[in-house]
């Protein structure tokens, strides 16, 4: 579940409510330098904002709530997750961890 930009670690954690965003989470280690997250973070909002046609098309034809993998962007993964009441939590990472993806969105 880690971005690696220049040797360090982030991810980007999304909810996403009827029409607008809910929440936005950037999880970072200590290192990282604050003026590289200013630089990356409207990167970020750009592909997690993009990746919302593909989860829109994937939920209507897909019985699961555990999206997987829904968009891509260079080598960074957006996965999705979609409640029962249509809330649709997103996030951008560049692990390949399907399970604990799923761990994550379980536990969030």
């Amino acid at each position: 579940l880690i971005l690696y930009y220049n040797n360090y670690n982030m991810a980007v954690f999304m909810i996403i409510g009827k029409n607008e965003p809910l929440y936005e989470m950037t999880l970072t280690s200590s290192q990282t330098p604050g003026d590289m997250l200013t630089e990356l973070a409207y990167l970020h909002q750009f592909i997690l904002h993009s990746s919302l046609d593909m989860v829109h098309s994937v939920m209507w034809s897909n019985n699961s709530t555990f999206l997987k993998v829904v968009d891509r962007f260079n080598s960074l993964i957006v996965s999705a997750f979609v409640t029962p009441g249509g809330t649709i939590m997103l996030l951008l990472h560049a692990g390949k961890s399907e399970d604990s993806v799923r761990a994550f969105f379980t536990d969030a």
